[in-house]
């Protein structure tokens, strides 16, 4: 898994790289998969292309580009709100926060395993142009839903609130309203129901989180459920901003533009080419959070792939991997300065050239990851990754992409490309 800020991106950004430029995404990002990336990506399935390209090869290209980035699956913002909402607080800490791994054991030693995600085997697929008659339905029920969607009737439903003397003039006043309705105590009780039906939630746990709602003292909502309430906030946020007219009803794919904004609080950096999420995406933004704009970031990793072009062939045949640690300490680049921001102050510590005795080193750790995977036996009781003796996370990567080696030679496996 890579090293770097942990970064979202959207489709748009990912159609706008070669495969040369995603190695170096790939290489000095962590990139967080949202669902929200891989529903629009699939959807491509059913969108009509010209130019005498295959929405099959399409989408392949796009899975493509991703297989260097490990995939790091997000969980669903729906499952995340439900559980807020019952009392089983979502970390927002800028961290991907992912499904549970396999519990296991290894002599004394107690472990967590987590083995390739569907998420990583479904990109492999279609990178493949293999497709199942599943997601093919998915991919026609998503794009039916947004020809469906009526963001006329939002607008109208909630206009009078964006009306009269106190009329927002610009988002960041929408965002400013959003946010004192989640904050009004005299609102709570009508701000949950709302958020239990605008959120999804299963009805049969209504009661209980009605229930544990009042047991709390009837708090507002981003104290009992922050995640949840974030989530209700991007909600009301796009809702008063069509009725307000600052956000376009006639164009129904911004619902699903304005969805990656509900995980926000699972990265470092966000980075699009939408001209929505340029206008949005920083009024949620919080800390040392920020919004980086795609044709730049696409520039810096332009400039990256010719940086390290200029290496000798024999250094780049070793892989990126072995020579490409972190982003250059010399020169202005974009990534570095998201290193030093992120990532100080360790990474800047410089770093030997790997030595006969590394390479030993490294094989040798792969060998014991190798066997932690296949001699581990599950266990009953539940291993929580900060207590564990070891941690293993499954992925995989391309041997090439692009004109780009990925790993050293030692590091590959046997079997087919990956």
């Amino acid at each position: 898994m890579a090293a770097g800020p942990i970064l979202i991106f959207d489709k748009s950004l990912l159609e706008a790289l070669s495969p040369d430029e995603a190695v170096w995404l790939g290489q000095f990002y962590r990139v967080n998969m949202t669902p929200m990336f891989f529903v629009e990506t699939l959807a491509d399935l059913e969108k009509e292309v010209a130019g005498g390209r295959t929405p099959e090869q399409i989408v392949g290209r796009l899975a493509e580009k991703t297989s260097v980035m490990g995939v790091d699956p997000n969980l669903h913002h729906a499952r995340l709100c439900a559980g807020d909402l019952m009392g089983h607080h979502v970390e927002m800490r800028n961290f991907v926060v992912r499904g549970a791994g396999r519990s296991v054991q290894r002599g004394e030693q107690k472990g967590v395993i987590f083995d390739e995600s569907e998420e990583s085997k479904a990109l492999n697929r279609w990178r493949d142009g293999r497709f199942l008659e599943v997601e093919r339905q998915h991919a026609r029920a998503w794009r039916a839903a947004l020809a469906n969607l009526d963001l006329n009737a939002t607008a109208e439903q909630f206009k009078p609130l964006v009306q009269g003397e106190t009329r927002p003039k610009n988002l960041a006043d929408i965002k400013r309203f959003a946010d004192g309705v989640m904050n009004d105590p005299d609102l709570a009780e009508r701000t949950l129901g709302a958020m239990l039906q605008t959120l999804g939630v299963p009805y049969e746990l209504w009661l209980p989180i009605f229930e544990r709602w009042k047991a709390e003292g009837r708090p507002t909502m981003p104290v009992f459920a922050p995640f949840a309430a974030h989530v209700m906030t991007v909600d009301l946020f796009f809702a008063l901003s069509l009725a307000a007219g600052f956000i376009a009803k006639e164009r129904a794919s911004n619902k699903a533009d304005i969805a990656y904004l509900y995980y926000l609080p699972f990265c470092m950096v966000f980075a699009s080419m939408d001209k929505l999420h340029a206008r949005t995406v920083r009024l949620f933004l919080k800390g040392k959070q920020r919004f980086v704009w795609g044709a730049d970031l696409k520039a810096e990793l332009r400039r990256l792939d010719e940086h390290y072009s200029a290496l000798p062939e024999d250094t780049k045949a070793r892989g990126v991997m072995s020579f490409a640690h972190a982003p250059p300490t010399e020169g202005d680049f974009l990534t570095t300065r998201l290193w030093d921001e992120f990532m100080a102050p360790h990474w800047r510590k410089p770093r030997e050239a790997m030595t006969d005795a590394d390479r030993e080193q490294v094989e040798s750790a792969l060998r014991e990851i190798t066997e932690q995977l296949e001699t581990a036996a599950p266990t009953d009781r539940e291993v929580r990754v900060k207590d564990a003796d070891f941690v293993t996370v499954e992925s995989k990567v391309p041997r090439r992409l692009g004109k780009w080696a990925i790993a050293p030679p030692e590091a590959m496996g046997s079997r087919g490309d990956d």
